[in-house]
């Protein structure tokens, strides 16, 4: 219970908490959870949650079941769902700084105090997630009568709490949190920012403007942009928006000019432009959330789910958020809720820029960018994470220049980052682009695309840009950022729905799109962005840079044939680990002739931090050789497979013809049958 409150206002609410017969522990499984093992747990009365290590598991259940459960299993230890568990361990260890200037939980990364933390140094704001959703509004009654607090406010599932006084009121009420058992998640919520700092060649990584256009353009398609507005009076979206005011902004057409930029290259027709200036899905509705408040910050109230709610009801299928909040790559609760909704409704992909929060290490000798800088949600494994690379323009307002002339965040200073151009070289990862890993090691972001200089509309209540048009310096502006790289992304999507739809006569999940864009891309082979320590996938560049071309067949004369399967968690050819009959999907295809072969296989994971089911990729070649999913992504010398990542590829840069297998084993399903998507291109 939250001690605190014994004496105080709260007392009766705490008295009901101490009373619950519910609370949670961690429980560590010497070997592996299999089939018998789980039966067992659920006979037990011991509810199995989320993994959140490799053999430990969270789990609710009273005192006396804990007791009795530890004595009849050797296999098993169960102990507190403490303080570190609650608010994470740096968060942890700020508060034991705050409260007695030492921490149980000290690492090398740990902050000095809560003065430390990302996002202090604005009010204290704090989201709670109860693994009970009844328990939120005893919980927050409870807080409203805590002195401590300032206000609550309520969300579908979780609650957030203001604190009115300083860090030790601050770290007290943290305490009491990891001390409640019935809390199960506490972080410090960071407000989100923009991530702002010729769009339809950009797709296909072309450097000149494309000679004919693409043979999709998003019809019958919607994409989803959660954003500071839209000027839908702007030519290039006539008749092909629907906009929702979840905040109350100066003007209905965007004053800020950011998400009709945005809007733009996703699906902006270039009518205004005749054309030249079309986004990626130019045919396709636009689903606009306006969620910039009056002095133009974004807001969105407690949580995403009841957005993504609302936008899924309106039949987006691909949704953008060209926004997030800096805290160094934490597994946040929004992160959570993108994973979960995602979950939930398999079929919509949810596109998220990866942050502009790069900045160069000076200590790497190859004059790499930091990494660990990735923005919140991007760090969700069911979303698709987009990194910035520079534009294939030659031309705008960084014509001729280097990225130490950059004129934005933190230019880098040292070769080789520096002396690099910053634009009209699709092949330069941008400096300002935040790297991954996520906070619990997996590969973000997902892939890159151009975000540096991209010419889009202008919204007509906007300020004057600082990098007009010259050719209409009302109707268009150049902007920068990973916020212009994701929705890029989102409308190369929505042209691959269009044509698994129409060309496959498939409706895809999307797992099937996310793995049909990541087999497309281009590895960025510069030492800048290459590192030898983490391999390949990494953590600049993901799995490469989009494009298009190379992921689904644009014409008769693409090369390539695409193949693919799409399993549903609740089709007969879900997986199923430790069942004979389920446990293995094979694919066998035959190359007529030798050339490049590319396999990519991802999964809708359960929701929580880190990777909670897995599924190992392997590709048999004609001879036998085997090669895994990931294989040249460095780990440890007895993890033969990547159990990190719910993406996987294994790429044959010259495959041999013959009958190749592609095989997919489940290896940990505890949560029930998993689905997945595979994608694979092969020569013909």
């Amino acid at each position: 219970m939250m001690e605190s409150f014994g004496d105080g206002p709260g007392a009766a609410a705490a008295a009901a908490v101490e009373e619950s017969a519910e609370s949670l522990w961690v429980a560590t499984v010497q070997g592996s959870l299999t089939a018998d093992r789980q039966a067992w747990f659920e006979d037990q009365g011991l509810a199995l949650g989320r993994r959140i290590g490799k053999t430990r598991f969270v789990v609710s259940a009273d005192r006396n079941t804990v007791e009795t459960a530890e004595r009849e299993a050797d296999w098993l230890r169960i102990g507190s769902y403490g303080l570190r568990e609650t608010v994470g361990r740096r968060l942890a260890s700020a508060v034991e700084v705050t409260l007695s200037g030492g921490s149980l939980f000290k690492s090398a990364d740990a902050p000095e105090g809560l003065a430390d933390m990302p996002g202090a140094g604005g009010p204290a704001l704090y989201d709670v997630r109860c693994t009970d959703t009844a328990r939120l509004a005893s919980l927050a009654a409870q807080l409203e009568l805590d002195p401590r607090v300032d206000r609550v406010e309520c969300g579908s599932d979780r609650l957030r709490y203001h604190v009115s006084d300083g860090d030790e009121a601050e770290a007290a009420l943290l305490a009491d949190m990891g001390r409640d058992g019935t809390v199960e998640l506490v972080e410090r919520y960071v407000p989100p920012e923009p991530m702002l700092s010729y769009a339809r060649a950009a797709l296909v990584g072309s450097k000149t403007p494309l000679a004919a256009p693409l043979p999709w353009l998003g019809t019958g398609e919607t994409i989803g942009i959660a954003d500071s507005g839209i000027d839908a009076d702007h030519p290039d979206f006539t008749g092909r928006v629907t906009v929702v005011l979840r905040e109350q902004p100066l003007s209905p057409r965007d004053p800020k000019g950011h998400g009709t930029h945005v809007a733009s290259i996703a699906a902006g027709s270039g009518a205004t432009s005749q054309g030249l200036l079309a986004g990626a899905a130019p045919a396709a509705h636009l689903f606009v959330q306006s969620i910039a408040d009056d002095r133009l910050v974004y807001r969105f109230g407690v949580g995403l789910t009841d957005m993504l709610a609302e936008a899924y009801a309106a039949d987006v299928r691909i949704q953008n958020y060209s926004w997030g909040a800096y805290v160094e790559g934490r597994y946040t609760l929004d992160t959570l809720d993108v994973d979960a909704f995602v979950y939930g409704h398999p079929d919509l992909l949810v596109v998220i820029a990866g942050g502009n929060d790069g900045a160069q290490d000076m200590d790497d000798p190859a004059g790499r960018n930091r990494l660990g800088s990735l923005a919140s949600p991007a760090g969700a494994k069911n979303a698709l994470t987009v990194g910035a690379c520079c534009s294939p323009r030659p031309d705008g307002p960084y014509a001729d220049k280097r990225w130490r002339d950059y004129d934005g965040r933190r230019p880098p200073e040292r070769p080789a980052m520096a002396d690099l151009k910053l634009t009209g070289d699709p092949d330069v990862v941008a400096a300002l682009s935040s790297r991954g890993p996520s906070d619990d090691g997996r590969v973000k972001p997902d892939l890159v695309a151009p975000g540096v200089g991209i010419l889009a509309a202008k919204s007509h209540d906007s300020d004057a840009p600082i990098h007009p048009w010259p050719a209409d310096p009302n109707a268009y502006q150049y902007m920068s950022g990973t916020s212009m790289a994701a929705p890029l992304v989102a409308g190369a999507a929505a042209v691959v729905r269009e044509y698994y739809r129409k060309e496959r006569l498939h409706v895809p999940s999307a797992a099937l799109l996310k793995a049909t864009l990541i087999n497309g891309t281009e590895w960025i082979d510069q030492a800048t962005f290459t590192d030898d320590k983490i391999g390949k996938p990494n953590f600049h560049q993901g799995y490469g840079r989009l494009n298009l071309a190379r992921a689904i067949p644009l014409d008769a004369g693409a090369g390539f044939t695409l193949m693919f399967d799409d399993v549903d968690n609740a089709a007969p050819g879900a997986l199923l680990a430790g069942n004979t009959q389920r446990a293995t999907f094979i694919r066998r295809i035959r190359l007529t002739r030798p050339g490049p072969l590319s396999v990519t296989m991802t999964w809708t994971d359960p929701p929580a931090r880190y990777i909670q089911h897995n599924l190992d990729l392997v590709l048999i070649a004609p001879d036998g050789t085997k090669t895994v999913g990931n294989d040249g992504l460095n780990r440890l010398p007895f993890d033969r497979f990547d159990r990190a990542n719910n993406v996987e590829q294994a790429r044959i840069a010259e495959a041999a013809a013959g009958d190749w297998t592609i095989s997919i084993v489940a290896q940990n399903t505890f949560r029930g049958p998993q689905g997945f998507a595979l994608a694979v291109t092969l020569p013909g």
